[in-house]
């Protein structure tokens, strides 16, 4: 077999940390890319959010998506954030939070209620929908990690190195990376394929990351990220 081995240029190190990574132990994860939170008439849009910049990170999310899917070993992985119709499973605070800002989950809308299971807007969109081959993660809450077996199924694979992309960057991409990083993984966060409604949020978290020198890993923007990616492709046998 040929190289399949995985370096990126980033920031404040090239990653992963240890070094080039087998691509098998790599995983692209893709957090809540679901019509609640990117469409305009999902949960997320009707409070009014601006969502261009979630847009375009979507759009960016999709090109990795392409890069990873062609030949090159990586797992990808993708998060989806709803609660049981019932609300059985989300926390009193997190209700009542919900509920004084005025959009409680469980909402209806144009999508069905608003991050219930099973709704339409609950659903990950077309345009970087899961392949069969692909894990879907279905969370309660914000982290990829809390009340899933996302660890146990990345660490029987021998994964330690995520890619982390997707939406919001403030609230489950956030939560999400540093649950990896307490639990160990090498992570690096693509800065122009993670966003939230303030534009402002995704500086916040690239802030977080870099400090320290990469206290919650590596930084790097995604076409030095395809670009390595595009080489494993052409390095495969």
């Amino acid at each position: 077999m040929s190289d399949q081995r995985l370096k990126v240029t980033a920031e404040p190190w090239d990653w992963p940390l240890l070094g080039p990574a087998d691509a098998a132990g790599v995983a692209l994860l893709v957090i809540d890319i679901q019509g609640d939170f990117v469409r305009p008439n999902g949960w997320f849009g009707s409070m009014g959010f601006d969502l261009t910049a979630i847009g375009r990170a979507v759009d960016v999310v999709a090109n990795l998506l392409a890069a990873a899917r062609n030949g090159t070993r990586v797992h990808v992985v993708h998060t989806r954030q709803g609660n049981a119709p019932d609300l059985s499973d989300l926390p009193a605070v997190k209700k009542g939070q919900g509920g004084r800002f005025g959009f409680p989950i469980g909402r209806p809308g144009p999508l069905g209620r608003g991050l219930i299971r099973g709704q339409e807007g609950w659903g990950i969109i077309a345009e970087v929908a899961p392949l069969p081959d692909e894990r879907v993660v279905d969370k309660p809450g914000f982290s990829a990690f809390v009340g899933t077996d996302l660890d146990e199924w990345l660490r029987s694979r021998g994964i330690g190195s995520l890619i982390v992309t997707g939406v919001t960057a403030n609230v489950c991409v956030l939560s999400t990376l540093l649950g990896a990083v307490d639990r160990g993984y090498d992570c690096l966060v693509v800065t122009d394929a993670i966003a939230g409604a303030d534009p402002g949020t995704a500086a916040t978290v690239c802030d977080l990351v870099r400090y320290q020198g990469g206290l919650f890993g590596c930084l790097a923007p995604a076409a030095n990220v395809e670009a390595a990616l595009n080489e494993l492709a052409d390095r495969r046998t």
